[in-house]
């Protein structure tokens, strides 16, 4: 801090000469805090190392156990992430270049185009508040001798007297204006000193709320000064002729210098004021979906929360997968209705909020609302969304009912899934699996063979498929095993033929009863009035 040694020593000659002091110092106390932490020979290098490694490690995984997708829409937002971390955590000149000149330079450019100063509209303001603390000086240093103004104010009333009240006023507009402005540089410069640290918690969703927090308070931090420039000019204005009217013909004019008082009285409570909008402003602020909604509207109305809802529940639909789990985590936040949270979660269609509002249904409402929405999900998903919505269901109790609702699903799985069902409930109960469905005008086909390497052979026990449509007569073969062109778990269903009939089964598979429960399968390629000849 060689290079700050001038300025620190002149900065109690005025407001401007101390906040050159107090940049420069911030700006080299930044410098060579970003240097122990992340520099060359950094403390903390190693521990970002640790920290990225882990960061690539659990998405790796999530892409493992398939929590995340491999395309553009989950690469594109961590390489940016990973980007920006490395840049602005191990490069001094990127970090003072953008976050350190946007933080102090944007607010004062800004405060001088509301002020029409060209310029260093901080630095300019401050020099205006020394000409007027010398001015004030000056009028006390003329206005009578020392001594006589000590038994002057002793039989006024000392500070309420005319020179108390002038002193008074001045410390107050000092405090409001130099006070605030060198207390905001300082905790700037504190938190762009830490802010490294922080920008590497940004990796982390558990750690995700302190960087918020960080950026919430460096931008608190910045514009504090725009308002104390753009509130102290206007009470500048008002003081200006005020203090010029201050020396009186017997010295200090009593109504100047209480003016005075209540102007600078008035510019601390404005102050304070500002101050509290400020803090207003960034509690509201989600820091680019760094922060959830609810963390921000701690002294917010439940209208807020309200008007938060539609954002929230659009963002689920958001191909990150972080930005829909941290909108999920929003909503359950504010209250919102389990089932509608639940519904509004399965629409989006994403694996990871199904799983997640199916869950929510488990714990979060009434039976019936729950039983809705599963059954729902149940038949119309063609998902693992299905499957997980039936396990549910059956987890409530009615696995029979559960299992007759899915034989009318659309995922094919599930629906052979539920015949397997039927077929040992039907087993365990002594009951065909026909007695315990209800369906109406449909029909079920009767399982007559199994098909395998072995041949073809009768079911070891009763069991039923459902087929889009089945006329009378017709029965069921299930593939116990691939063979040929079908695959395990194939059901093909089969029309009873009569004798007059056969030559419509030329050239297709057919099943052939034999005796003693035995049948033969094939394709038919010839057939005369006593044999039929099957490859």
């Amino acid at each position: 801090m060689a290079t700050c040694t001038q300025l620190t020593a002149e900065a109690s000659l005025g407001a401007a000469p101390a906040l050159r002091a107090v940049d420069c110092l911030s700006n080299e106390l930044a410098g060579a805090a970003f240097g122990r932490l992340f520099g060359a020979q950094g403390a903390l290098l190693p521990a970002l190392t640790i920290l990225l490694t882990l960061y690539i490690a659990v998405f790796a995984l999530a892409l493992l156990t398939g929590r995340s997708r491999l395309g553009i829409a989950a690469l594109t937002p961590r390489a940016l992430t990973l980007g920006l971390v490395l840049t602005f955590a191990t490069s001094w000149v990127a970090w003072q270049g953008v976050v350190w000149n946007l933080a102090i330079g944007a607010p004062d450019q800004l405060a001088g185009i509301l002020t029409g100063i060209k310029g260093s509209a901080t630095q300019i303001f401050a020099g205006r508040l020394d000409m007027i603390f010398a001015a004030i000086a000056q009028t006390a240093s003329n206005s009578a001798a020392p001594a006589a103004q000590a038994a002057n104010a002793a039989q006024a009333g000392g500070a309420f007297s005319p020179t108390g009240l002038m002193w008074l006023g001045a410390l107050l507009l000092l405090l409001g204006t130099v006070g605030v402005l060198v207390t905001a540089r300082i905790a700037l410069a504190v938190l762009l000193a830490l802010g490294p640290v922080f920008v590497v918690l940004a990796l982390f969703s558990g750690t995700r709320g302190l960087a918020a927090g960080w950026l919430r308070g460096l931008v608190m931090t910045a514009i504090a000064p725009l308002f104390v420039v753009a509130g102290g000019s206007l009470t500048l204005e008002l003081a200006v002729p005020v203090i010029a009217d201050l020396r009186g013909a017997e010295g200090i004019d009593p109504r100047a210098a209480m003016a005075l008082f209540v102007i600078a009285a008035v510019h601390a409570a404005l102050m304070g004021m500002v101050m509290k909008v400020a803090g207003t402003m960034v509690s509201a602020w989600t820091v680019f979906g760094l922060a959830a909604p609810s963390e921000s509207g701690r002294g917010g109305s439940s209208a807020n929360g309200a008007a938060a809802i539609p954002v929230l529940v659009q963002a689920l639909s958001d191909p990150n997968q972080e930005v829909r789990t941290d909108a999920f985590a929003g909503l359950e936040q504010l209250k919102l209705d389990p089932a509608r949270l639940a519904a509004e979660a399965l629409e989006t269609g994403f694996d990871d909020l199904g799983v997640a509002g199916l869950n929510l249904l488990t714990r979060g409402t009434s039976a019936a609302e729950a039983r809705s929405v599963l059954e729902n999900v149940m038949l119309t998903r063609t998902d693992n969304l299905a499957h997980r919505a039936a396990d549910l269901l059956r987890e409530r109790g009615d696995p029979v009912r559960t299992a007759a609702a899915a034989l009318g699903a659309l995922n094919d799985g599930l629906r052979r899934a539920a015949i397997g069902w039927l077929n040992r409930i039907a087993k365990a109960l002594g009951v065909d699996a026909q007695d315990l469905v209800d369906r109406g005008e449909a029909a079920d086909l009767k399982v007559v063979a199994t098909l395998g390497r072995n041949g073809v052979a009768a079911p070891r026990r009763a069991a039923i498929v459902v087929p889009p449509r089945a006329d009378e007569g017709d029965v069921a073969v299930v593939v116990a095993s691939s063979v040929g062109e079908y695959r395990s778990g194939d059901e093909i269903w089969c029309r009873t033929l009569q004798s007059g009939e056969f030559g419509q089964a030329l050239n297709r598979d057919v099943l052939v009863p034999r005796p003693a429960g035995r049948f033969l399968f094939g394709r038919m390629i010839d057939r005369d009035d006593e044999r039929l000849q099957l490859l």
